[in-house]
């Protein structure tokens, strides 16, 4: 059984962080020219361009599948056992659930789904029955996941 989702936690982020952003970073830039830091300026370019690397890779549809003792995520082989539990997330504006959520040992593995909910449904209910991963309320996040879900990292 396969369920596609994206590469990570998408979010919704307004046009106006990017423009606050470009002028952010623009503004460094040219201070680092100015004041003949040529290397501060390159630095902050390499950061901005990791940056819009990895925000393009996390646009990327990447496929879960499930079989008895694995965990098939992309192109990632998990043993089952190495995971306690999963969390699916519920949007509340959008009424509908929006993120899958994995419970390992080493932490945690969050995905937004980009399926159907009679797909998932069907993926959810062969996680528990052939994969044996029991379906949990919440979870504890660490202060860092919540910083960053805050700020939309």
């Amino acid at each position: 059984m396969n369920l596609t989702v994206y590469n990570g936690e998408q979010f919704i982020r307004s046009k106006l962080r990017f423009i606050i952003f470009f002028i952010i970073v623009w503004a460094v830039v040219v201070a680092s020219f100015l004041s003949k830091n040529w290397i501060g300026a390159i630095i902050v370019l390499i950061f901005v361009g990791g940056y819009f690397f990895f925000l393009n890779k996390m646009d990327k549809d990447i496929i879960i599948k499930i079989e008895e003792n694995w965990l098939f995520i992309d192109e990632k082989c998990y043993e089952r056992n190495n995971f306690s539990g999963f969390v699916l997330e519920y949007h509340v504006e959008k009424e509908q659930i929006q993120n899958i959520v994995f419970l390992s040992n080493k932490g945690t593995l969050i995905f937004t789904l980009h399926d159907t909910p009679e797909h998932l449904e069907t993926f959810i209910q062969n996680l528990v029955k052939i994969g044996e991963l029991p379906q949990k309320d919440n979870y504890e996040q660490t202060l860092w996941e919540k910083l960053c879900r805050k700020l939309k990292l």
